[in-house]
């Protein structure tokens, strides 16, 4: 089987998610593409490679200017919004991904689903992605954040 190129979360289907602006919080690091979370109101990254604890506020559009208030501008998605994005690190595409709920990992400032997490679940997959086939390794899943995981869902 084929290894998948890893690649930023990719947005394919917004359902009433939307794009925001929020004030950076204080020396935030955040990249493109990463997880991000509000901390006093204000913009921060995820801590860590394995985010756990914190509440999801959406995926950021560019990269953190590193000035404190400056305008951040955020997806910010809602329980049905559709994402698709590789699996972890060597991690192999399965039939039975189809319905699981995982956890999610970070590495080189790519965000992906982490197929070996199923205790602190972030993320129930919708399908595998048609342009992979099971068996590849990174292999791409569509995806939804369970309503838990997100800061503003009600």
């Amino acid at each position: 089987m084929a290894t998948i190129a890893k690649a930023q979360i990719e947005i394919i289907d917004p359902k009433d998610g939307e794009f925001r602006t929020y004030p950076e919080a204080a020396s935030a690091t955040f990249k493109r593409g990463e997880l991000v979370t509000l901390s006093s109101g204000k913009v921060a990254a995820l801590s860590g490679t394995d985010p756990t604890a914190e509440t999801i506020l959406g995926i950021a559009v560019a990269d953190a200017s590193g000035v404190t208030d400056a305008d951040a501008v955020i997806f910010v998605p809602t329980p049905d919004s559709l994402f698709v994005g590789n699996l972890g690190v060597s991690q192999v595409t399965a039939a039975t991904d189809r319905g699981a709920l995982y956890g999610l990992v970070e590495a080189s400032d790519l965000v992906h689903v982490d197929q070996s997490d199923t205790t602190n679940t972030r993320v129930v997959v919708v399908d595998l992605d048609r342009r992979d086939k099971v068996g590849d390794t990174n292999g791409r899943v569509i995806f939804k954040f369970m309503a838990a995981s997100l800061d503003l869902s009600a």
